[in-house]
């Protein structure tokens, strides 16, 4: 299992313990951020309607300004969340607590492709 030498994502905190660092779920936000994945994987709703509800839960605390499509479209696509880190476009196994399964993960990302390439 490989590492995270990096901030956490959205819905994690970088922590230490007896001077080792670790990564841990964020009880506040990570359960807004499942909840994204969630109500994205319905495909009733837009990128555009999770900005919103992301921007109401307070999710991106530090930014002075709404939240991005881009943004939101990096988390929906981290597969960090389910268990994995992307390195240098490799996918490696971590040892972190995982936010989602595959599955809902999986469902995400045709939903995303789907509206994509809706006319």
């Amino acid at each position: 299992m490989m590492q995270w030498n990096f901030l956490a994502p959205i819905g994690y905190l970088n922590v230490r313990y007896n001077g080792k660092a670790n990564i841990i779920l964020d009880s506040v936000r990570a359960p807004a951020v499942k909840a994204l994945f969630e109500i994205y994987a319905t495909g009733e709703f837009s990128i555009q309607d999770l900005m919103i509800l992301a921007d109401s839960w307070h999710l991106f605390p530090k930014r002075r300004y709404s939240i991005s499509k881009r943004c939101v479209n990096n988390l929906l696509k981290n597969p960090f969340y389910y268990g994995y880190m992307r390195i240098k476009g490799d996918l490696f196994p971590h040892n972190y607590p995982k936010l989602i399964d595959k599955d809902l993960f999986d469902t995400v990302q045709r939903t995303l492709l789907s509206k994509r390439f809706r006319v």
